[in-house]
């Protein structure tokens, strides 16, 4: 009998995986920027950007990515093979266009620990045109508009856009759904 059960954990075990996709713990914002003028669209500037902590909350860093305009992309994880990968089979399934744009960031930019607890990050994105007389505007993001790559939260087509239109008089507003 103890040969039996011996033998069925040594084929269960050989069956089961630590990680069980190659996405564990990446996460994406994708954001979609339409123009009214097309001048526009090689002149603009865009961060992710984390808002100072009070200061008792140690480990929750303010900090800030500035996109890769010439990638369409940014990673918060300094594995660039890795993110040009994921980069690579995102656009690949999602069929992205060259008006959208990608951060990608891990589980340990999505909230930071203290003392047992978990608190939540606030993002704003922060977008301007280059031209040094142009407003910055700044939007906030929601933890649902940041979507888990894991296959095992569902498809990456349930990933949705934050739309920002920049209008012709270079103002960007937020398109709503």
């Amino acid at each position: 009998m103890k040969h039996l059960i011996f033998g069925l954990l040594v084929l269960v075990a050989q069956c089961a995986a630590a990680q069980h996709c190659p996405f564990d713990g990446s996460t994406i914002l994708l954001i979609q920027l339409d123009f009214e003028n097309e001048s526009f669209r090689n002149h603009f500037q865009m961060e992710l950007v984390v808002p100072p902590y009070d200061s008792s909350v140690a480990g929750c860093q303010d900090f800030a990515l500035p996109m890769d305009l010439k990638k369409g992309y940014v990673s918060s994880t300094p594995d660039t093979s890795f993110v040009n990968d994921l980069y690579e089979r995102f656009s690949t399934k999602y069929d992205l266009t060259p008006n959208h744009y990608a951060f990608f960031l891990s589980h340990s930019h999505l909230a930071c620990y203290k003392n047992d607890k978990i608190f939540q990050r606030d993002f704003r994105l922060k977008v301007s045109l280059t031209d040094l007389k142009s407003k910055v505007y700044e939007f906030a993001i929601k933890p649902k508009q940041i979507y888990s790559l894991c296959i095992g939260a569902g498809n990456w087509r349930r990933v949705q856009a934050v739309h920002l239109k920049v209008k012709k008089n270079g103002v960007f507003i937020l398109v709503k759904k």
